[in-house]
């Protein structure tokens, strides 16, 4: 449990005593907080730091645990299957198996090929069921039920590609949470078409408005261009 300081307890179960205190900086408080196997994972928007729980001390950095935590957002929902040795970590960006102590965080799905990484798909639980199975329980503002709560199960197929053949790129100078939804639905109804989505401007990129429509014009001219243009207004 955490409390409004960020000051997060680890309680023995059988009388309810406080058994390690972990002091979090402010920058960590309120954010995520997973205990797989006998590790704590506190994650922010810069840091995964990571404890043990058997003994209450700061584990040596994973760096490519925090890597991964920073190129894919948040994990919203973490499991395992061998006591804690690795992860798999759910995000916007997929699904992840993490090992501790390792060098690689490797992608298993690509969220943008499914309903994990629509923009009003948000996980709340992951259960791990076996190495090609699993159980997600999320908050769908596009599901069925009136709560919007749903539990989807996900299963590996080795006949089905990790990327469609069929590609159909589309361009927006601004990235549009509305056509990241219209692809999710659309991709989940045409398997075998992946949606390559390109957005012009960022805070990353630095580019202007200017700059974008010139690279814009210059890929249509060499036949290059996308095939679903949204032209909107510029800011």
């Amino acid at each position: 449990m955490q409390d409004a300081a960020g000051t997060v307890y680890q309680i023995n179960v059988s009388d309810g005593s406080v058994k390690y205190t972990y002091e979090l900086d402010a920058t960590t408080n309120a954010i995520q907080i997973y205990a797989v196997g006998n590790t704590l994972i506190a994650q922010d928007e810069a840091e995964v730091l990571c404890y043990d729980m058997q003994t209450g001390e700061q584990k040596a950095s994973e760096e490519a645990l925090r890597q991964g935590g920073l190129e894919n957002s948040f994990f919203r929902a973490v499991d395992t299957l061998d006591g804690g040795e690795s992860i798999y970590c759910l995000s916007g960006g997929g699904l992840y198996h993490y090992k501790f102590g390792g060098s690689v965080m490797e992608q298993l799905i690509d969220g943008d090929m499914n309903s994990l990484g629509a923009p009003a798909f948000y996980p709340i639980a992951l259960a791990m069921i076996d190495e090609q199975n699993l159980l997600v329980a999320a908050n769908d503002t596009n599901a069925s039920s009136a709560t919007g709560i749903c539990v989807l199960k996900y299963t590996y197929s080795a006949d089905t590609p990790a990327k469609p053949d069929k590609e159909l790129k589309m361009y927006s100078l601004y990235d549009n949470k509305e056509i990241r939804q219209s692809i999710s639905r659309f991709q989940k109804e045409h398997t075998d078409v992946y949606i390559n989505y390109q957005t012009a401007l960022s805070e990353d990129n630095g580019m202007n408005v200017s700059d974008a429509l010139k690279t814009l014009v210059t890929e249509i001219m060499a036949e290059n261009g996308p095939d679903v243009l949204l032209l909107e207004e510029c800011r």
